[in-house]
């Protein structure tokens, strides 16, 4: 397969969100230090500041979602990467907890709902699979390759002693985001306009895919058993129960980045050969395995097999983490489209949000009460859960939703002179359903064109339409359509009338796609009656 060519809007952005990550890792491991040593704030103040932020940012990605299917991801960035550089600036002169909880909040308000919004930005601007699921991959590698840069230069340059040193780091952190925003205003809006007559979209239309709905519970699975637990429990469990150092902890984190970056493209080439469905069980297995290998630092082992336990332990991690990255995002965007693609990416770091208030408390709390091996058991059990849904993706989803294939033009597009009344399926928004892809052609009072794909073993619901008519024309593969209680069979070519209060359905029982077009006498969805359940 070769390699997807990524468009340059695409490197510009990803230009952009690495200089923004960088930023992230010159302050990402010193708000606290700052607020309590150099402020003089009490820790339990600083915990209440750090729980009122996540809280706010667990709030505001749904609203986020809605933004983001209404305004376009590019605005909504830009926004989010502003209200961070204020906050960032007034943090710098925080000095009381009266002063620093308006900040906590903004910066909780804007850092949550980044992600989804990162997400939403690649998606929209790498609508081609295999160019999408690389993107998300280097995306990723530039992220924790830039914190690390970041968090190296944080390191070196934070003094306790003098409050200007973390000031400077805040402001530079502040000019990143400035410089992002900057960047954004270079791409397109990727703002989706609302067809006439068009009905609003709603969170609950996540709902109505069962495939969709599979890979938003993996989502949350793996909130609680990734980067949230890792994040919170790694320095807890290592040093607690593994008596290793700090300085091993942060050696182990290292190898975790240097993994991260080292692998990444290497696994991709991997990945884009294999169903999605089986990367995700791979991902669950792999963070299964490294999890347990942690475990083994709290045996009574010698210090060097606890070191390599916690080391083997983040390696692992950061190979699970190669895996996930070019898996779960381009997953949650190729069931959906753009209509509610924002709502759900906001929904899927839903559960990311969640787990970064919850499992802190989870870990150290099991930590404490001397339960580290059932911290460490439902972990695994969490990652195992993961697995099972892989498995059971592969059942539901259609074989086009499980590859990943690069879908070029063809040559001859280009040079095709547009028009008004030129309309093709490559330039209207594909709307992902549970059988299948559908296009809207035309969306008219009196007439409606909808192009259809049904993957093989699937149908549509049984359904009529009170007043519509409808006229079925099928462009490629072999269709049965049931109408009343006869059934018949259509190819290339072939047509048919569906009255109006008739039930019907399509289904493909052939072992290729089935594309047909659906004419209809007005907007179907207007008065179609669903006669079998979801």
């Amino acid at each position: 397969m070769p390699t997807a060519r990524m468009s340059r809007p695409t490197r510009l952005f990803l230009a952009g969100n690495t200089v923004s990550m960088a930023g992230i890792g010159l302050v990402i491991g010193f708000i606290l230090i700052y607020l309590h040593q150099v402020r003089g704030l009490a820790l339990p103040v600083v915990g209440g500041l750090f729980a009122a932020s996540a809280a706010a940012g667990l709030l505001v990605v749904p609203v986020l979602g809605i933004l983001l299917d209404r305004l376009g991801a590019r605005q909504v960035l830009t926004g989010i990467q502003l209200g961070q550089a204020t906050a960032l600036a007034l943090l710098a002169w925080a000095h009381t907890a009266a002063t620093a909880l308006p900040v906590m909040l903004l910066y909780g308000a804007t850092w949550a709902p980044m992600f989804p919004a990162l997400q939403t930005m690649i998606a929209g601007l790498t609508p081609d699979p295999a160019a999408q699921q690389r993107a998300f991959a280097i995306n990723f590698t530039l992220q924790n390759a830039a914190i690390g840069v970041g968090l190296a230069i944080g390191a070196t340059l934070a003094n306790v002693h003098r409050a200007g040193s973390f000031q400077v780091l805040f402001l530079a952190d502040a000019a990143s985001c400035v410089v992002f925003a900057a960047v954004l205003q270079f791409l397109p809006t990727l703002r989706r306009s609302r067809a006439g007559g068009e009905p609003r979209a709603a969170y609950r239309d996540l709902l109505t895919h069962r495939g969709l709905r599979l890979v938003l519970v993996a989502s949350l699975l793996l909130a609680f058993t990734s980067f949230p637990a890792f994040d919170s429990g790694l320095p807890a469990f290592a040093t607690v129960e593994g008596h290793v150092s700090a300085r091993v902890v942060a050696l182990s984190m290292t190898a975790n980045t240097a993994v991260i970056v080292a692998a990444q493209l290497t696994v991709l080439k991997v990945i884009r050969r294999v169903r999605r469905s089986y990367a995700l069980v791979a991902t669950g297995l792999i963070f299964a395995v490294s999890w347990a290998v942690f475990g083994l630092a709290g045996l009574p082992l010698t210090s060097a097999g606890r070191i390599a336990s916690v080391v083997g332990f983040t390696a692992l991690f950061g190979l699970g983490e190669t895996v996930m990255s070019p898996t779960m995002g381009p997953l949650v965007n190729s069931l959906t489209d753009d209509r509610v693609r924002g709502r759900a990416n906001a929904l899927a770091a839903l559960s990311t949000s969640l787990a970064l208030i919850v499992s802190p408390a989870v870990a150290t709390g099991l930590i404490a009460v001397h339960a580290a091996g059932v911290w460490i058991g439902l972990l695994c059990l969490g990652c195992l859960g993961t697995v099972a849904i892989g498995a059971r993706l592969r059942r539901t989803l259609t074989a086009e939703q499980d590859h990943v294939s690069a879908t070029p033009a063809p040559p001859s597009e280009a040079a095709r002179p547009a028009g008004l009344n030129l309309i093709n399926k490559a330039s209207v928004p594909r709307i992902a359903w549970e059988a299948g892809d559908s296009w809207t052609l035309a969306d008219q009072p009196r007439i409606h064109v909808m192009q259809e794909r049904i993957a093989s073993g699937w149908a549509e619901r049984r359904h009529l339409h009170a007043a519509v008519e409808q006229l079925y024309f099928i462009l490629e593969g072999t269709a049965t359509v049931r109408l009343d209680d006869r059934e018949e069979i259509l190819r290339p070519g072939d047509a048919m009338h569906v009255p109006a209060a008739t039930p019907h359905q399509v289904r493909n029982d052939s072992p290729g796609a089935l594309e047909l077009l659906v004419i209809s006498s007005a907007p179907p969805r207007q008065d179609r009656v669903d006669l079998d359940r979801p």
